[in-house]
């Protein structure tokens, strides 16, 4: 058999049509969040719909979704549950690169103001705390904290900068500090909705998602729960998450293709029996865990080809308990320390991949030090050749404005 380099005409074009995926056509939905009215048939442009759940509620099998990217930011999540098309049948969602955002502007009524720009209210955070975060001007700040990484103590209230905020877990009080010569009114904040993932998928089956921009919800930007097949994620940007930037549990088929995701918690958090193939990835400043693969034993294989790991997450990497089949990957570790690079409990095969910055641990079978050989030959060359080559294809599928504005830095 032919071999193709990764860096050859060959394989983009033989890439590129692996990566476009044609199904049976149904009917067109229209989902438009300006002018659309879910009174309405959604047939037509004219007749669009305006909420995401009442197009969902609509699709049949082959049906495409269509969001109109209006330049207005959709709420709330694109959430599909026991909703599936069929075999050879999914049912599309196109978001037409709009953006699906998973915050509110906060109710500033209620709050106290103690002075200098301090604000606070009585407020039960008691099951969001851990993964809570407030956006500042259309900046997500955590404080520090996140379920899968470091989770700093709460500042005290005489500790907060501006732009800051903090929690009192005893008195159940959120403080919030904005500049002194300002008030509430006169910023733009915003919390997280509750429980919220920005591609929510559960127990539901042949789907495909594609050109959708994830932003702001409080758990991942995509997420995978109970059974779900044959679902397909196509040109996501998934962009300041309080979980991770996409994550599959239980049992079922995901297939991705380029994907971003910048400034999550967890990079790649699949601990579960989905079978992964994930192709044109690529991860930056990541917050908690670079990767999370596994875990459950089942010797179920992670596909990752032409990826890219640029951070400093505290946690690095952990495979563990799986078949992970890595080619053309990149893992840049910027923190001043070492971080780990963890197989444990798996086979790894590993193919023109290149750390830095990584302490590689290997508590596992032959294969997987075969797989530490290869991530200590590796050269610098290969992982600039893969930057490349993520950076033409991201910049031929999402467009130079979009990949500025959600901090694509290549």
């Amino acid at each position: 058999m032919k071999k193709y380099s990764i860096f050859s005409g060959n394989f983009f074009r033989i890439t590129a049509a692996f990566l476009f995926f044609s199904a049976v056509r149904g009917a067109d939905i229209f989902l438009n969040n300006v002018t659309g009215d879910d009174l309405n048939s959604g047939r037509t442009p004219s007749e669009a719909v305006r909420t995401q759940s009442r197009a969902i509620d609509l699709s049949r099998p082959s049906d495409r979704i269509i969001a109109a990217n209006t330049g207005t930011v959709y709420d709330g999540s694109i959430a599909f549950t026991a909703k599936s098309g069929e075999k050879g049948k999914p049912i599309i969602f196109d978001g037409s690169f709009a953006v699906f955002r998973g915050t509110r502007p906060i109710d500033f009524s209620g709050y106290t103001h103690q002075g200098n720009g301090l604000y606070s209210k009585e407020t039960d955070l008691s099951r969001l705390q851990n993964r809570y975060f407030i956006v500042f001007g259309g900046r997500m700040e955590n404080m520090g904290r996140c379920s899968k990484g470091n989770r700093a103590p709460w500042k005290k209230k005489e500790q907060l900068g501006d732009y800051e905020f903090s929690y009192d877990e005893s008195a159940r009080i959120l403080y919030l500090k904005i500049p002194s010569q300002k008030s509430l009114s006169e910023c733009s904040i915003e919390a997280p909705e509750e429980l919220l993932s920005g591609i929510a998928v559960m127990d539901s089956s042949h789907l495909i998602f594609r050109n959708i921009i994830v932003t702001h919800f409080w758990n991942d930007g995509c997420n995978l729960h109970k059974h779900c097949d044959d679902i397909r994620f196509e040109n996501i940007i998934a962009f300041e998450n309080g979980d991770d930037s996409v994550s599959a549990h239980e049992t079922g088929t995901l297939f991705m293709s380029n994907f971003i995701g910048i400034r999550n918690s967890t990079g790649i958090a699949n601990s579960s029996t989905t079978q992964v193939t994930m192709i044109n990835c690529w991860f930056e400043d990541i917050i908690g865990q670079d990767v999370l693969i596994g875990l459950n034993k089942t010797g179920l294989e992670h596909i990752l080809r032409n990826a890219w790991f640029e951070g400093s997450s505290p946690r690095g990497v952990l495979i563990a308990g799986c078949a992970a089949v890595f080619e053309n990957c990149v893992f840049l570790n910027k923190r001043a320390t070492p971080v780990n690079f963890t197989m444990r409990d798996c086979t790894a095969h590993l193919k023109n991949c290149y750390q830095s910055n990584h302490t590689v641990l290997i508590q596992t079978d032959n294969d997987s030090r075969e797989a530490q050989e290869s991530l200590t030959r590796s050269k610098m060359n290969e992982a600039v050749a893969v930057k490349d080559y993520l950076t033409n294809v991201f910049r031929a599928v999402f467009g130079g404005t979009i990949l500025t504005t959600y901090g694509f830095k290549p």
